[in-house]
């Protein structure tokens, strides 16, 4: 006679431990079947979910780099602005210095040609070219039109050569 292998118990004269192992691996094969169904159903319901979870990582992390570029490209941008604004400045600094180097050398240029005593008012050379010079600076493109006001008062050829200069 054969004892039961879970629980060591007498087993029927009609079953034997064949039928019982058979039946056994039947009742295991259809929970195995059932567990399997359970998990199939379960992972099929948390997949939609698992997708979306990764598509939203996915989507923010891109959100954040593309908001770094952007960033980044707006501070190139405003260096380059900066940068260019610089530049423009130097070259106005250099125009401005360069004017009011032509005008101090116009004004020195017809301030020798200028007698002390044409001066009009009895007013030095120095004095007529210190006069030029603050007209010249506040003029600074312009001398020839700056210099009208002197060139009046000297001879032609002065006036063609001063004209050259500028």
């Amino acid at each position: 006679m054969a004892n039961c292998p879970v629980c060591r118990q007498p087993l029927p004269k009609a079953l034997d431990a064949e039928e019982l192992q058979s039946r056994l691996e039947g009742i295991t094969a259809r929970a195995l079947t059932h567990e399997k169904r359970a998990l199939e159903i379960e992972f099929q319901k948390r997949l939609p979910r698992l997708l979306q979870a990764e598509r939203e990582r996915a989507r923010q992390t891109a959100e954040r780099n593309l908001k770094q570029e952007l960033l980044e490209a707006k501070r190139r941008v405003d260096k380059a602005e900066r940068e260019k604004n610089s530049e423009i400045q130097k070259i106005r600094k250099d125009a401005e210095r360069t004017a009011e180097r032509r005008a101090r050398m116009a004004a020195k240029s017809v301030a020798a040609q200028i007698k002390p005593r044409s001066t009009g008012s009895g007013r030095s050379a120095n004095e007529t070219v210190r006069d030029m010079t603050a007209s010249g600076r506040a003029c600074k493109i312009n001398l020839t039109s700056c210099l009208e006001s002197w060139t009046s008062r000297l001879p032609i050829n002065s006036v063609r050569k001063l004209r050259s200069i500028s």
